[in-house]
């Protein structure tokens, strides 16, 4: 185990490594999300921002 420890804790002290997944999984949330409301908008009749 002590690889994959280790290779935890290099990840967790690479803090623009961090940032970067932080950013390209929020940007993924949001263009999931935006999917999902527009279909939302749609059936509820409203228009979609």
């Amino acid at each position: 185990l002590r690889p994959v420890r280790e290779e935890a804790v290099r990840i967790l002290q690479d803090k623009a490594y961090l940032e970067s997944v932080y950013k390209l999984g929020a940007e993924k949330a949001a263009h999931t999300a935006e999917k999902t409301l527009r279909k939302v908008y749609k059936k509820l009749g409203f228009i979609a921002k």
